[in-house]
């Protein structure tokens, strides 16, 4: 399989954690090829990942800051170009354990039926606290959610690979013919929803995806979008727009209105709160209903 399953990660102005991320996957029993993408970042980040990478890394430029979703798109297309087999598609603000690449590649050669397969993720603060373990959709109320964040893991989520309504992005390796049948992620969205966009495709093209639970990762939240409480202005404009970009797409006429329902109901909350909050907080409000806006008036 040597030579078969290439890593992509996306860098932008955080070379350090996507070090650390890359020092991770050399560790796998099973060792990935390892593309790392910079989306044009300023300061120098590409210059300092192109010298510590030098023999252990491709390192590629995508020229503009295009989005996880299409930077990880140069890095897809260069590795099918390569003739890899999988592509394992790895947030740079992760770590991942060193058993975790094979046991993903383990599950999807034993269900040849599944698109991609996803691990188990913990927050990297607190690694015995679950951040995912399979996805969830509710295109009534048009939301998704991880299962099991927040939970203490005792071993609730263990057992073999299990069909998931979505996979995270964080930690996802797809198979090649998926890509081919699929298509690549949707840069639409830029930040967010891209990867339960896709998986979503990959369902209704009859494959199934897999919760891998002996695939663990560890994942330190949107430093690259949000700030260390979980928030920013950058997360709360693109989970409204691609929220709503959802519902759109995926929502039959007579779920959309109950999804919008709901999504009004949610923004109404979150402005309330917020402006009762801290400054930090109460500037989340513009960009939130900027969010809104753009999706009404590109």
């Amino acid at each position: 399989m040597s030579g078969r399953v290439w890593a992509v990660l996306v860098n932008w102005c955080n070379d350090s954690d996507t070090l650390r991320a890359v020092d991770s996957l050399m560790a796998q029993y099973l060792r990935p090829e390892v593309i790392v993408v910079d989306n044009a970042s300023p300061g120098g980040s590409e210059e300092r990942l192109r010298v510590a990478l030098a023999g252990r890394a491709t390192v590629l430029q995508s020229g503009a800051n295009l989005g996880w979703a299409g930077g990880c798109n140069v890095g897809i297309r260069q590795a099918l170009e390569r003739e890899a087999r999988y592509v394992w598609l790895f947030n740079n603000d992760a770590t991942a354990h060193p058993a975790a690449l094979a046991a993903l590649v383990d599950a999807a050669e034993s269900h040849p039926d599944a698109a991609a397969c996803g691990s188990l993720i913990y927050e990297q603060d607190r690694p015995e606290v679950v951040w995912f373990a399979g996805g969830a959709v509710s295109l009534w109320r048009g939301v998704t959610w991880h299962v099991g964040r927040g939970q203490t893991d005792r071993g609730q989520f263990g057992g073999p690979p299990r069909p998931v309504a979505f996979l995270t992005g964080c930690s996802l390796l797809v198979r090649r013919a998926a890509f081919e049948q699929v298509g690549l992620l949707p840069e639409k969205y830029f930040l967010y929803f891209e990867d339960v966009d896709w998986c979503l495709q990959a369902r209704r093209r009859g494959y199934r995806l897999l919760f891998v639970p002996g695939a663990h990762v560890w994942h330190r939240e949107g430093s690259s979008a949000r700030g260390a409480d979980g928030l920013s202005p950058t997360h709360a404009y693109y989970d409204a727009r691609n929220n709503l970009y959802f519902i759109d797409r995926w929502c039959s006429p007579l779920q959309r209105i109950t999804a919008r329902a709901n999504f009004a109901v949610r923004i109404v909350g979150k402005v309330s709160l917020w402006s009762l909050l801290r400054r930090r907080e109460r500037v989340l409000v513009a960009s939130l209903l900027a969010g809104v806006r753009d999706y009404y008036q590109p």
